[in-house]
């Protein structure tokens, strides 16, 4: 008889390709730079045990407070059952560097552990730096003060604008945009935000304020332990209770600034007025009535 066909195995289903926004769900090779398509080398090594002291945190850490108590229980349960999951490092000129896992590490240091297991990277800082802030995007461990000052880090040591930060932690960049403002709050202002005295809903209303109001106003918030809605009604007051600027005679308006005028109002579907001085001098006002609608136009802005 002839031998019997085995039977074919079942064609894999071709699945679309993620959109820009969806790093956070597209593991490590969605952070690597697209300029350098080799980076497949850059899987992970099968898992080794390295010496604990060889391995150093990541500078570029974003999460700065850790949980002390969480960290005892942890080390408790490593002292029953080791390190379950291999630590991710990439190896630098001193051993190696964390790219995830410090909680792991550190609680592992108290368990009184002299090897480790780890998974090596072959990633450069940036890549590095990148994967640890989505990592903790994704396990929402971040504070918004931290994520906003990793962001800040991404722009100041490697040069890379909100746009591409957003594209790589799969973010809106009116998102990383409105959490870098939360940096220009007032130092007790930040403080209470970090001991969770106030929301990141608070921070960004209190920024609809001029810098010397937030902190005054922010104290009232806490001690009335005002909401996020009401604290929004309550900058509004404020700003509508300022006294009005005395009216400037307005200037003739060229046709066409009037027919730029109204194209404007059409392609971003609010108010737009053209204030036109002399000398070809001027500003362009656009009106929003809510962040939520403050973000739409951004992003229409910034496409």
């Amino acid at each position: 008889m002839p031998p019997k066909k085995s039977p074919a195995k079942p064609k894999a289903k071709s699945t679309p390709k993620a959109k820009g926004r969806q790093a956070l769900g597209r593991g490590l090779s969605a952070l690597l730079p697209d300029a350098e398509p080799p980076r497949e080398v850059a899987a992970p090594t099968p898992s080794r045990e390295v010496p604990l002291d060889a391995i150093q945190p990541n500078p570029g850490q974003p999460r700065k407070h850790f949980d002390e108590a969480a960290i005892a229980e942890l080390a408790d349960t490593i002292r029953d059952m080791g390190v379950l999951q291999a630590l991710l490092v990439r190896k630098v000129d001193a051993g190696y560097e964390l790219i995830s896992g410090e909680r792991r590490w550190r609680a592992a240091r108290r368990a009184g552990l002299d090897k480790v297991p780890v998974e090596i990277l072959d990633v450069d800082e940036v890549s590095a730096r990148l994967m640890a802030l989505v990592e903790n995007l994704q396990r929402e461990d971040l504070s918004l003060l931290e994520e906003a000052d990793a962001y800040q880090r991404l722009l100041d040591d490697h040069g890379l604008t909100q746009e591409e930060i957003a594209a790589r932690v799969g973010k809106d960049r009116s998102t990383v945009a409105n959490a870098l403002r939360i940096r220009k709050l007032p130092a007790a202002v930040k403080e209470a935000l970090a001991k969770g005295l106030l929301t990141g809903g608070h921070a960004r209303a209190l920024l609809g304020l001029p810098p010397p109001q937030i902190e005054t106003v922010s104290r009232q918030v806490i001690k009335q332990g005002l909401n996020v809605r009401a604290t929004e009604r309550l900058v509004r007051q404020l700003k509508e209770a300022r006294p009005p600027r005395r009216p400037q005679r307005p200037a003739a308006q060229s046709p066409e600034a009037r027919e730029l005028e109204h194209q404007l109002c059409r392609t971003l579907g609010t108010r737009v007025q053209l204030r036109e001085s002399k000398k070809g001098r001027g500003r362009i006002e656009i009106a929003y009535h809510s962040y939520d609608e403050l973000n739409r136009l951004l992003d229409v802005l910034l496409k």
